[in-house]
């Protein structure tokens, strides 16, 4: 993995770390902004700007780039 992926997925927000780990879970940006108190339009920037920083070409692609960094954990 990129070493500028890896440090960008665990230098991950809070709340991003939050998105990351309900969307791992198989929700939807609807279901996690419903969980977390939020706007839908809010979760999708917040996935867009992971995407963007973990230069992930898709949401599948996000939540993988997080398990290989390490930013997400197997439960």
């Amino acid at each position: 993995m990129d070493e500028l992926v890896a440090f960008a997925a665990t230098h991950l927000s809070a709340r991003e770390q939050e998105v990351l780990e309900h969307l791992a879970e198989g929700q939807t940006a609807k279901q996690v902004a419903q969980a977390l108190f939020i706007a839908p339009r809010a979760v999708e920037r917040l996935i867009e700007g992971m995407r963007l920083k973990m230069q992930a070409r898709n949401t599948t692609h996000l939540i993988t780039c997080g398990y290989l960094s390490g930013a997400l954990r197997v439960a």
